[in-house]
């Protein structure tokens, strides 16, 4: 929800730029929005899981993300890992797809790109 609110705002203020003659936005307006379509998510999941371990939305259901070995608080470099390579498999569409339904069968409910990365989501309270 934040990076989506983030993303709206980014859109609004685009829009601003507009040229009133040809109703197009500005070249520098545009590069904005695609940084921000597609930097803003694995940006926003690195820097909040190597900092506290949880996105907002993490935070809110009470769960964490740890390394797999030992339950240890993950590194700003494993976040960014595991960033990246859920960017890399969001890529490719059917891939990702694959990711989120990885749980359903594994034993410890990681899903694909928690094991690139080795990291898994546990309960925080």
């Amino acid at each position: 929800m934040v990076f989506f609110g983030v993303w709206v705002a980014t859109f609004a203020w685009a829009f601003t730029t507009e040229d009133s003659v040809t109703g197009e936005i500005s070249d520098a307006a545009a590069v904005v929005i695609i940084v921000v379509f597609l930097f803003g998510a694995p940006l926003y999941q690195w820097l909040m899981i190597g900092r506290w371990g949880q996105t907002l939305g993490k935070m809110a259901l009470g769960i964490r993300v740890v390394r797999s070995e030992d339950a240890d608080r993950v590194s700003f470099g494993r976040a960014l890992g595991r960033a990246l390579s859920f960017w890399v498999l969001g890529l490719f569409g059917l891939p990702l797809l694959l990711a989120y339904l990885w749980p359903l069968w594994d034993k410890r409910n990681q899903t694909l790109y928690d094991k690139m990365a080795s990291t898994i989501v546990v309960r925080d309270r």
